[in-house]
């Protein structure tokens, strides 16, 4: 992690742990946009090392976040996906639940839920398409301040990021509003 001077803040910050390697959220972010990747958080195993969904979601990835902040899960994460995301905005956390082929979920503080659909896209490996999608949200959303905005250039980015695999899959700005204006005309 880059060392902070004092007073110096990032405009978004991304942080994705991949499996229990953080016990609390990092304080280092005060004054920055912040988005948390809770995979890794919401995954455990057992003693022969098959990998499952955590039993309490909410205990899992409570450490993890802070009133303000905004996380990014799959509905392959939990097996109430929902209502974990419904947890999350009741204690001030933006939730938005991805659904793969079927687009994103973005449960506000209001308690008002808003369903975006997915891009077309064809799909060759979603690794890495979650990151992707909650990278690209952040960045529009700290240039625009519009959740409608973060959510279409996300979806664009997370359409590009399963159409190749590996890193070649990391969409580009150019590449993500070129998807745009494609799907606009």
């Amino acid at each position: 992690m880059p060392r902070l001077r004092p007073g110096e803040t990032f405009d978004a910050v991304l942080y994705a742990p991949a499996y229990h390697e953080f016990r609390k959220a990092p304080l280092r972010f005060k004054g920055s946009l912040v988005g948390v990747a809770l995979q890794g958080a919401l995954r455990t195993c057992d003693a022969d090392g098959r990998v499952f969904p955590a039993a309490d979601p909410l205990r899992a990835a409570l450490p993890l976040l802070r009133p303000g902040w905004i996380a990014f899960f799959s509905d392959e994460d939990t097996a109430r996906p929902e209502a974990f995301a419904r947890e999350l905005a009741e204690r001030r956390i933006l939730a938005i639940l991805t659904r793969g082929h079927n687009g994103a979920t973005l449960f506000e503080l209001d308690g008002s839920e808003h369903h975006h659909p997915a891009l077309p896209a064809a799909p060759a490996d979603p690794t890495g398409a979650g990151d992707c999608f909650a990278a690209a949200f952040l960045v529009r959303l700290a240039e625009t301040d519009s959740l409608a905005e973060a959510m279409r250039f996300a979806l664009a980015a997370g359409a590009l990021a399963v159409e190749a695999p590996g890193l070649a899959a990391i969409p580009s700005r150019t590449a993500i509003e070129e998807r745009l204006n494609r799907e606009a005309a």
